[in-house]
């Protein structure tokens, strides 16, 4: 036992434990005499370990560097926020504790935009709603992946290219090209 400190843990039944120092009752169990081992606190009411509901309605808009979600928020009258938490690749993170904090949001908020991601990346969100204790939801995840900024990659060379001298002309042509980001071709007529 720390000879200087109280602790407290709050669980479903007695709501909160105390043990450590007790010399003005702070441990809450009608005493002033200190405990190594946990007691139960009594006359605590409003003491709850049931977090509220899930967020639902998860939507992800992602952009080439960043994220923008919303969802939809729990209707429990101790929801205080929703923690969203990002981790790298196809797994969002597991717990409240792991992957890296985007936001903790107010508990009107409904969207967030996560900004400065890498382009052509992927992410996974999860959003934990919580109350003020705070007690945690069951995550909803989902998965967002950053776009790969247009024109990046140059198009492929255009093959099976023909010319055939027309008067005072030339008609070109070759294979069709099938990239989705091709825009027509630019021909640079250079002289003899």
């Amino acid at each position: 036992m720390c000879p200087k400190r109280s602790r407290m843990i709050a669980t479903a039944s007695p709501p909160v434990w105390a043990w450590g120092v007790n010399n003005h009752g702070q441990l809450g169990n009608g005493t002033t005499t200190d405990s190594s081992t946990p007691v139960g606190v009594s006359g605590l009411t409003g003491i709850t370990t049931t977090p509220p509901g899930p967020v639902s309605g998860v939507a992800v808009t992602a952009t080439t560097s960043g994220v923008a979600l919303s969802w939809t928020n729990p209707t429990a009258a101790d929801f205080a926020g929703v923690m969203i938490r990002r981790a790298d690749g196809p797994k969002g993170p597991a717990s409240p504790t792991t992957g890296t904090l985007v936001t903790d949001t107010s508990p009107s908020a409904t969207s967030f935009t996560d900004i400065g991601l890498a382009a052509g990346t992927q992410y996974s969100y999860a959003l934990f709603a919580h109350d003020t204790v705070p007690n945690y939801a069951t995550a909803a995840s989902k998965p967002a992946t950053t776009a790969t900024p247009p024109g990046t990659i140059p198009p492929a060379t255009p093959t099976g290219l023909t010319f055939q001298p027309r008067d005072s002309a030339v008609k070109l042509s070759w294979n069709p090209n099938t990239e989705s980001d091709l825009t027509p071709f630019l021909i640079d007529l250079l002289p003899n």
